[in-house]
């Protein structure tokens, strides 16, 4: 029997019905949650940006409770729970108190370009401080532009083209910037991307705009670990920190970053995507 579509119950039902017929199963919620924790002593370090680190931890209730009798319930119960920051390159430290029940931390530590390790413990009432857990090393990256300069920015053609002034604002050779991946990941040198400025000139005369743009790629992962960008290996610092530096050409840029741990047998792909329009 003809439905008049014009009504607007008719419409609703129509589509009720076609839903219903292509619905999938329902699909019951799992019932599963995430522990509070895995029974587990240890602290992460993870560096944000050249000021800040962020750290997660925990730690045994047993060693926590070992170590309250160990120093003294009355010294320890009128302490507090400290997170230490060591500066491994200038040999000092700074404390920043935590609260008893966080379970992780954003630290604002203000030392670019250092290698920092942090230290989970409680300061006592009589002042001294009893560690509890060390981090991973880790650095920060260094503020500011870089003061790398790499030579090899640019390739042939490209100097070709700009020298006979075809090339334009806002174009990229999406073939030119594949060659330059694999020649800088071939020599092991900084990695770039793409043209290394971008160069307008006011119409007859020498008054000129040139436009560079970088983009840094930093992470950290379990030292000893196989790590491939764009499926290319690369070198680990020892504390398993990496860093590389891109010329960025207009357009969108897709980086695959995999990691395979030092045994083997767990590995997680990462795949951040940076697009880029000059106008």
């Amino acid at each position: 029997m003809p439905v008049d579509t014009s009504d607007a119950r008719a419409i609703n039902l129509l589509e009720e019905r076609f839903y219903a017929a292509h619905r999938g199963p329902d699909i019951a919620p799992s019932t599963y949650e995430l522990p509070p924790g895995y029974n587990e002593t240890r602290l992460v370090a993870m560096v944000r940006d050249p000021h800040w680190l962020f750290a997660y931890w925990e730690v045994q209730g047993e060693l926590i409770e070992r170590t309250r009798l160990e120093e003294g319930p009355d010294h320890w119960d009128g302490g507090n729970w400290i997170l230490r920051v060591l500066d491994l390159t200038d040999q000092d430290y700074f404390d920043v108190g935590i609260d008893v029940y966080a379970r992780n931390w954003y630290l604002e530590v203000g030392r670019p370009g250092h290698y920092l390790q942090l230290c989970l413990g409680r300061t006592l009432s009589s002042g001294r401080f009893v560690p509890l857990v060390y981090s991973n090393k880790t650095q920060s990256p260094p503020a500011g532009v870089s003061d790398l300069i790499d030579e090899e920015w640019m390739v042939l053609e490209e100097a070709a083209a700009m020298a006979g002034g075809s090339f334009l604002i806002g174009a990229t050779s999406p073939g030119m910037a594949r060659v330059m991946l694999e020649k800088e990941m071939a020599s092991g040198a900084i990695i770039n991307i793409g043209s290394p400025g971008l160069q307008a000139k006011a119409a007859g005369e020498s008054f000129h705009l040139t436009i560079n743009t970088e983009l840094i790629l930093y992470g950290a992962t379990e030292p000893g670990a196989h790590v491939t960008v764009l499926g290319e290996p690369i070198e680990l610092r020892p504390d398993g920190t990496f860093t590389i530096r891109y010329a960025l050409p207009d357009g969108t840029l897709v980086i695959p970053v995999q990691a395979l741990s030092p045994q083997g047998t767990q590995k997680i792909t990462v795949t951040p995507v940076v697009s880029r329009e000059t106008y």
